[in-house]
């Protein structure tokens, strides 16, 4: 085990994949039911050849295939290369076939940073990527329907640019329909910005609007990191404390939940289900 806990990769009907070495080899991971107490072990995926790597994960629910997959996305690193020139691979694992797939290009030339965090949504894994086109950087979020395994690209707004100091997100919306972005950059030593971008329809780009922007003037202190939206609305956001906070988006206003996490916190939605009562590869205990 690379880490001395599991990370969550992400949570669907019920079941949690977790990784024990985010943003690493992405090599140890489970899917687990805390419902009924039974995790699958995934087989340990196909080797990268190569001297550095970068790995982004994903989980979520093939409809079309009545399947459970994990993404793995591999960018390779070359210390003599630049990184947009790094070429990206990914392969999937089925639970029903309980198997790595071959590993395959993304046909699209991008970049995606290890410990990137993953939207599901309308039958899609989203993770937010960077390219080089028209001799600029440019973002946009990388999206993987499960049923089909092929990408697609959904463009940032045109506003949105290229910035080292620029982090970014995703979250599904807070109707559930939609995904949202969390870009949080710093304009100065003191001067730290947020902005929470939500796509309106689900794949219309000029659909993105800019629901808010926080700002922070105090030397030597972060914003808090924008977690997900709340079902009420409401945006979850993790303090340098490590604790939880609730942001009413209209008011602006802070609420404490009384709930303290870590550096690794993870959150997300979850209901219970029979996922796995009858799965051939699980381990009960």
């Amino acid at each position: 085990m690379f880490n001395s806990c599991y990370h969550v990769v992400g949570t669907c009907n019920g079941l949690v994949c977790l990784v024990d070495d985010l943003g690493c080899h992405g090599y140890n991971l489970i899917i687990w039911n805390p419902c009924i107490r039974k995790f699958v072990t995934l087989p340990e995926p196909p080797a990268v050849l190569s001297g550095g790597c970068e790995v982004s994960l994903g989980f979520g629910y093939d409809a079309v295939g009545n399947d459970y997959k994990v993404v793995r996305l591999v960018t390779l690193s070359d210390q003599c290369q630049n990184f947009h020139e790094w070429p990206t691979l990914f392969q999937v694992y089925s639970l029903v076939t309980g198997s790595w797939s071959r590993l395959r290009s993304v046909l699209l030339p991008c970049q995606v940073f290890g410990c990137q965090s993953q939207a599901f949504v309308n039958g899609a894994l989203h993770w937010c990527a960077i390219c080089w086109t028209n001799d600029a950087f440019n973002y946009f979020v990388l999206a993987f329907d499960l049923g089909s395994e092929l990408f697609r690209e959904i463009m940032f707004p045109k506003s949105l640019k290229w910035d080292p100091s620029l982090a970014l997100r995703t979250s599904v919306s807070r109707d559930g329909k939609s995904i949202a972005v969390f870009t949080d950059w710093r304009k100065s030593h003191t001067d730290y910005f947020l902005d929470i971008w939500v796509m309106k329809e689900y794949g219309m780009e000029k659909s993105w609007t800019k629901m808010m922007v926080l700002s922070a003037e105090v030397p030597q202190r972060n914003l808090p990191k924008a977690l997900c939206f709340r079902k009420i609305g409401e945006l979850l956001v993790l303090e340098d404390s490590y604790e939880l906070l609730s942001l009413d988006l209209v008011s602006r206003k802070f609420k404490r939940l009384g709930v303290y996490g870590g550096q690794y916190c993870s959150v997300d939605s979850y209901e219970e289900s029979l996922v796995l009562l009858d799965s051939n590869y699980d381990v009960s205990y």
